[in-house]
Protein backbone atom coordinates (compact mmCIF):
# COMPACT_ATOMS: atom_id res chain seq x y z
CA UNK A 1 0.00 0.00 0.00
CA UNK A 2 1.22 3.73 -0.57
CA UNK A 3 2.13 6.19 1.64
CA UNK A 4 -0.87 8.26 0.69
CA UNK A 5 -3.16 5.21 0.72
CA UNK A 6 -1.99 4.61 4.37
CA UNK A 7 -2.73 8.37 5.58
CA UNK A 8 -5.81 8.40 4.11
CA UNK A 9 -6.96 5.23 5.82
CA UNK A 10 -5.44 6.15 9.12
CA UNK A 11 -7.00 9.90 8.80
CA UNK A 12 -10.57 8.38 8.18
CA UNK A 13 -10.10 5.69 10.83
CA UNK A 14 -9.69 8.30 13.51
CA UNK A 15 -12.24 10.69 11.78
CA UNK A 16 -9.75 13.36 11.02
CA UNK A 17 -10.14 15.97 8.28
CA UNK A 18 -7.78 17.11 6.01
CA UNK A 19 -7.55 20.43 7.21
CA UNK A 20 -7.29 19.22 10.97
CA UNK A 21 -4.33 16.80 9.85
CA UNK A 22 -2.59 20.04 8.35
CA UNK A 23 -3.27 22.25 10.96
CA UNK A 24 -1.81 19.38 13.51
CA UNK A 25 1.09 18.80 11.43
CA UNK A 26 2.16 22.85 10.88
CA UNK A 27 1.55 21.98 6.79
CA UNK A 28 -0.69 23.39 4.61
CA UNK A 29 -3.66 21.70 3.21
CA UNK A 30 -2.35 21.46 0.26
CA UNK A 31 0.57 19.39 1.41
CA UNK A 32 -1.76 16.08 3.11
CA UNK A 33 -3.29 16.70 -0.62
CA UNK A 34 -0.75 16.07 -2.34
CA UNK A 35 0.31 13.38 -0.21
CA UNK A 36 -3.24 11.63 -0.12
CA UNK A 37 -4.16 12.32 -3.87
CA UNK A 38 -1.03 12.78 -5.90
CA UNK A 39 1.62 10.35 -4.60
CA UNK A 40 3.82 12.52 -3.11
CA UNK A 41 5.49 12.02 0.35
CA UNK A 42 6.94 14.10 3.33
CA UNK A 43 10.30 15.26 2.73
CA UNK A 44 11.53 14.94 6.32
CA UNK A 45 11.68 11.97 8.37
CA UNK A 46 10.35 13.88 11.39
CA UNK A 47 7.25 14.64 9.31
CA UNK A 48 7.04 10.48 9.50
CA UNK A 49 6.99 10.75 13.03
CA UNK A 50 4.53 13.63 13.47
CA UNK A 51 2.26 11.96 11.34
CA UNK A 52 2.56 8.57 13.15
CA UNK A 53 1.87 10.35 16.35
CA UNK A 54 -1.03 12.01 15.09
CA UNK A 55 -2.50 8.91 13.80
CA UNK A 56 -1.56 6.28 16.55
CA UNK A 57 0.51 4.49 14.21
CA UNK A 58 4.29 3.39 13.89
CA UNK A 59 6.13 5.71 11.51
CA UNK A 60 8.27 2.80 10.50
CA UNK A 61 5.45 1.20 9.00
CA UNK A 62 4.17 4.72 6.69
CA UNK A 63 7.65 4.34 5.23
CA UNK A 64 8.39 2.30 2.49
CA UNK A 65 12.24 1.20 1.40
CA UNK A 66 12.94 4.44 -0.34
CA UNK A 67 11.55 6.30 1.60
CA UNK A 68 13.65 5.79 4.64
CA UNK A 69 16.63 6.55 2.78
CA UNK A 70 15.01 9.50 1.19
CA UNK A 71 14.23 10.75 4.29
CA UNK A 72 16.93 9.52 6.79
CA UNK A 73 19.78 8.50 3.86
CA UNK A 74 19.78 11.74 2.41
CA UNK A 75 20.50 13.32 6.39
CA UNK A 76 23.29 10.59 6.57
CA UNK A 77 24.87 11.23 2.84
CA UNK A 78 24.06 14.76 2.07
CA UNK A 79 21.03 16.36 0.19
CA UNK A 80 23.14 15.96 -2.77
CA UNK A 81 23.17 12.45 -2.81
CA UNK A 82 19.15 12.74 -1.73
CA UNK A 83 18.66 14.78 -4.64
CA UNK A 84 20.55 12.62 -7.31
CA UNK A 85 18.34 9.25 -5.86
CA UNK A 86 15.30 10.88 -5.50
CA UNK A 87 15.25 12.16 -9.28
CA UNK A 88 17.22 8.80 -10.84
CA UNK A 89 14.03 6.96 -8.66
CA UNK A 90 11.44 9.46 -9.78
CA UNK A 91 12.80 9.38 -13.89
CA UNK A 92 13.05 5.54 -13.74
CA UNK A 93 8.96 5.39 -11.87
CA UNK A 94 7.71 8.20 -15.13
CA UNK A 95 9.84 5.81 -17.81
CA UNK A 96 8.16 2.85 -16.20
CA UNK A 97 4.83 3.96 -15.71
CA UNK A 98 5.00 6.36 -18.68
CA UNK A 99 3.88 3.37 -21.16
CA UNK A 100 6.38 4.51 -23.80
CA UNK A 101 8.73 1.41 -23.27
CA UNK A 102 7.58 -1.87 -23.82
CA UNK A 103 7.85 -4.41 -21.18
CA UNK A 104 10.87 -5.83 -22.92
CA UNK A 105 12.64 -2.46 -22.88
CA UNK A 106 11.94 -2.13 -19.54
CA UNK A 107 12.89 -5.30 -18.76
CA UNK A 108 16.45 -4.24 -20.56
CA UNK A 109 16.69 -1.10 -18.64
CA UNK A 110 16.62 -3.01 -15.13
CA UNK A 111 19.07 -5.50 -16.29
CA UNK A 112 21.37 -2.39 -17.45
CA UNK A 113 20.56 -1.18 -13.68
CA UNK A 114 21.39 -4.23 -11.95
CA UNK A 115 24.69 -4.74 -14.10
CA UNK A 116 26.19 -1.26 -13.17
CA UNK A 117 25.54 -2.34 -9.90
CA UNK A 118 27.09 -5.73 -9.75
CA UNK A 119 30.14 -4.37 -12.41
CA UNK A 120 30.89 -1.38 -9.77
CA UNK A 121 30.56 -3.30 -6.56
CA UNK A 122 33.10 -5.56 -8.07
CA UNK A 123 35.39 -3.08 -9.19
CA UNK A 124 34.94 -1.89 -5.70
CA UNK A 125 35.90 -5.57 -4.41
CA UNK A 126 38.56 -5.83 -6.47
CA UNK A 127 40.34 -2.47 -5.78
CA UNK A 128 43.07 -2.74 -2.89
CA UNK A 129 44.57 0.14 -1.61
CA UNK A 130 48.51 -0.04 -0.85
CA UNK A 131 49.83 -0.13 2.18
CA UNK A 132 53.23 0.64 3.17
CA UNK A 133 54.33 -2.12 5.33
CA UNK A 134 57.21 -1.39 7.72
CA UNK A 135 59.78 -4.39 7.03
CA UNK A 136 62.39 -3.06 9.87
CA UNK A 137 60.33 -4.56 12.89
Amino acid sequence: MEFGEKLKLLRKKKHISQAELAERLGVALRTVRGWEIDGRRPKQAALFDRIGEELGYDPQLLRDDSDLFFAEGGEIYGSRVRQQTEKIVNDLRAIFAGGVLSEADQDTVMHALQDAYWEAKEARRQYKPFRFEDKTQ
